[in-house]
């Protein structure tokens, strides 16, 4: 039978997300909850995310993540508050990666000094938006930043020390072609950074890419073209020594994103700032959207109701799977859930065949099954809940 033990007991450490929604431009492809043009708003809010983080439970917190929005936006010493207040709430364990969003384009990230300043506050971590090389694919995408402001955004992180950094890439793209994209990564790999992110373009509603596509006006790659544009990305990282550890990101050896496995892997994080999402003893909920909601309400109510069976044993299996090397494996779910992975999802698995592998009692995309993700995904809802793998209380 299906026993869940108490959650804290499971996770003594959690991960912990604080949004910052200030922009200097609202991009044309992000339904993000993040505003431009509404700085007069910035020291109420961070008030107010201040008396949230200051009512937030006690924990343990192994990562934090800084996102946006564009916490670089933030000046400095609005962001040592916000960090000061973490620290005086929350248990931050030795060696915990505290990440932090930047966009390239804001004239004071080119200084090194800033960037130490981000360092004395305890941060680790650097993600930088640059999305393109490509001058032009950065006009279409409604980007602030040059190739070359993208370039020095990335030197000034560096020589302030940031040994762990990332950059975001997209692909499948307004004028991208194939080799427009090998040459966006061949520039990449060239900055010898540990990390990097490849997207492809998802048209989100109610964006103004989303109202150029319903006006027949947005000309996008073919989809040969996306599946040669994620081929070319694994060939020039592959060789570059960087591995594919999820479906979208590429690290050298032990600088994978550790804040990012969290939802991976379906552990509990707290979600603290406006239009923030959490998952904590398996109840979800997620705060107000807009900064003036935020700022007048405070953050939304914990449901009373917790998340069922069903949706923690889908998305353990959906968020799971995106992890190209670890997978899913018997050990965890056993442990989150008392049983075998097989005595839950034994005929699915069987069912996907060569689309998914099982060895060493883990479950993983094969490389054919990669591309088909989404496929693969669907077959793990609605699982097998039958007597021998009825829910039972611990």
């Amino acid at each position: 039978m299906i026993r869940l033990p108490d959650h804290d007991a499971l996770f003594p450490a959690i991960g912990l997300y604080v949004h910052f929604p200030f922009c200097a431009k609202k991009c044309s492809y992000c339904d993000f909850p993040s505003f431009a043009g509404q700085d007069d708003q910035m020291d109420a809010y961070l008030g107010a995310l201040e008396r949230e983080i200051a009512a937030a439970p006690r924990r343990h917190v192994r990562t934090v993540f800084l996102g946006g929005g564009t916490p670089s936006y933030v000046p400095g010493p609005w962001m040592e508050r916000i960090m000061a207040a973490i620290h005086a709430r929350f248990d931050l364990l030795p060696g915990a990666e505290v990440t932090m969003e930047a966009n390239p384009g804001n004239e004071r990230l080119h200084q090194n000094e800033e960037w130490r300043r981000y360092r004395a506050m305890g941060i680790t971590r650097i993600s930088m938006g640059v999305q393109s090389f490509d001058p032009a694919i950065l006009q279409a995408l409604g980007r602030i930043h040059s190739p070359g402001e993208a370039l020095e955004t990335v030197a000034a992180v560096q020589a302030a020390g940031f040994d762990s950094a990332s950059i975001d890439l997209m692909y499948g793209l307004p004028g991208q072609s194939v080799e427009t994209w090998r040459s966006t990564l061949q520039q990449a790999v060239a900055l010898g950074l540990p990390h990097l992110s490849a997207y492809s373009l998802i048209v989100e509603p109610h964006t103004p890419f989303d109202a150029l596509e319903r006006q027949g006006k947005l000309k996008l790659p073919s989809e040969d073209q996306e599946r040669g544009m994620a081929a070319v990305a694994e060939e020039v990282l592959g060789s570059a020594g960087y591995a594919q550890y999820e479906i979208s990101n590429w690290a050298q050896p032990g600088f994978e994103s550790r804040h990012n496995t969290v939802y991976w892997l379906n552990e509990p994080w707290l979600g603290l700032g406006s239009g923030s999402h959490s998952y904590y003893q398996r109840r979800r909920w997620a705060n107000a959207t807009t900064i003036k909601a935020y700022i007048e309400g405070g953050p939304t109510p914990m449901p009373e109701a917790p998340q069922d069976l069903t949706a923690e044993l889908e998305e353990t299996m959906f968020m799971g799977l995106r992890l190209t090397r670890e997978g899913v494996t018997d050990a965890r779910f056993r442990q989150r859930f008392g049983v075998g992975l097989l005595d839950v999802y034994g005929d699915r698995i069987t069912k996907l065949g060569d689309l998914v592998t099982w060895e060493n009692e883990r479950l993983t995309l094969s490389k054919g099954g990669l591309p088909l993700g989404n496929e693969v995904f669907e077959e793990f809802l609605e699982p097998n809940l039958g007597p021998s793998t009825a829910p039972a209380s611990a």
